[in-house]
C-alpha cells in the first residue's frame, strides 16, 4: 500500500439535481442493485452519481450518495458501486435523483473531521466482574474545511447558497492517486473572514453529513 498525501485533492460541490424516481428494490448483496419505477432521468448514466432519500427499511443507504455502474434501461435496475448490502435492513420504499457535481473548490488550505464516534448502551449484569458495551447510534461525521478568502471559489459559492437555503449538498473529495470519498452534507458557510494580523484572510466551512460517507477506490 502506498501512503495518500493532501496534494492534488479535488472538492467537488452538487449544483444540480435531476427530477425525482421512485426505487422499487435494493438488493441484499455484496455489489447492491437497485431497481427503479417507470422512467429513469436521461442522467442516469454508468459513472453518474445517485442521491438515495426516505429510504426506509435498508436505512443503512439512506441520505448517502453512490457512483453508479451497469444501468439497465430495459431491466430498470442499476448497480451502487463496491456498496455490500448483505448485512443491512430489507428494503420497504425510497427514491433517488441523480447530480452534477458542478462546482469545484479551488481556495482549501486545511481539511479536519470530526464525529463518527458511536454512543454506547450497557449491558452489563449482576453476574458478571467486567462492564459490557454495546456501540448504538453514531454520531454525524463533520468536515471542517479552512479556506482563503476567495469569493470567487465555485465550490465555496455552492456551500454558502446551501447554508442560506438551509438545504443539502452532495460532496466529492478526489485524491490524486485514485480514492475518492462522496457523502451527502449540510454546509455551514457564513463567508466571515477570519485571520490575524499580519496573516493571509481565510473563511471557514463545515459540512455535516447526513449519512454514511461512501469511500470508491478510485
Amino acid at each position: 500500500m502506498e501512503p495518500i498525501f493532501w496534494t492534488n485533492v479535488g472538492i467537488s460541490v452538487q449544483t444540480v439535481a435531476s427530477a425525482s424516481f421512485a426505487l422499487e428494490s435494493i438488493s441484499k448483496a455484496a455489489e447492491a442493485v437497485a431497481k427503479f419505477v417507470g422512467s429513469a432521468p436521461a442522467e442516469l448514466k454508468n459513472g453518474a452519481i445517485v442521491r438515495l432519500s426516505d429510504v426506509s427499511g435498508m436505512v443503512e443507504v439512506n441520505d448517502r450518495a453512490f457512483r453508479v455502474k451497469s444501468v439497465d434501461a430495459a431491466q430498470k435496475t442499476f448497480v451502487l458501486e463496491g456498496e455490500d448490502t448483505t448485512g443491512a435492513g430489507t428494503f420497504t420504499g425510497g427514491s433517488a435523483v441523480v447530480v452534477t457535481l458542478g462546482a469545484d473548490f479551488r481556495s482549501v488550505q486545511e481539511v479536519n473531521a470530526s464525529g463518527g464516534d458511536f454512543e454506547k448502551a450497557d449491558i452489563t449484569t449482576v453476574h458478571g466482574m467486567l462492564r459490557r458495551r454495546r456501540s448504538t447510534v453514531q454520531n454525524p461525521v463533520t468536515f471542517g474545511f479552512t479556506n482563503l478568502f476567495d469569493m470567487g471559489d465555485l465550490g465555496f459559492k455552492e456551500c454558502v447558497k446551501a447554508h442560506r437555503s438551509k438545504t443539502t449538498r452532495v460532496i466529492q473529495l478526489s485524491f490524486g492517486s485514485g480514492p475518492k470519498i462522496l457523502f451527502v452534507g449540510a454546509p455551514a458557510a457564513t463567508g466571515v473572514p477570519t485571520g490575524q494580523a499580519q496573516g493571509v484572510v481565510q473563511t471557514p466551512v463545515d459540512i455535516e453529513c447526513q449519512g454514511v460517507p461512501t469511500t470508491l477506490e478510485s
